[in-house]
């Protein structure tokens, strides 16, 4: 009997501590901010690549970007149920000086901090 009470509570645990993990989904209008990249640029924030910022007349420094207040103009979901978001600066301003909006993976962006809650 006592073996099954510990297994019991060993799969109770790992439960509990799972839920503690799931981010609640985004509210259009909701504020974020844009956290520090890996590598050369965001992965899960969608920007269009340098070529076409610098032929639209843009400037290609993405470590301006950071710190940058977004808010959420609108969210959909794919076929595997990821959640995607379209973001806009707070201040009405473009990205870069040539992008009105973004998209991204918001889960995935969260996780990596590419996006942070206010």
């Amino acid at each position: 009997m006592r073996p099954y009470t510990l297994i019991f509570l060993a799969l109770f645990s790992l439960q509990w501590t799972l839920a503690q993990q799931e981010t609640k989904a985004p509210k259009v209008g909701e504020i974020f901010i844009l956290g520090s990249y890996n590598g050369l640029e965001y992965d899960y924030v969608h920007f269009p690549k340098l070529n076409i910022v610098l032929k639209r007349g843009g400037i290609g420094n993405w470590t301006s970007l950071a710190g940058t207040k977004v808010v959420v103009k609108e969210k959909y979901q794919n076929g595997n149920g990821e959640t995607f978001t379209v973001l806009a600066r707070a201040d009405g301003r473009r990205f870069l000086k040539v992008i009105p909006s973004v998209t991204s993976s918001f889960e995935r962006a969260l996780e990596t901090g590419e996006l942070k809650r206010i």
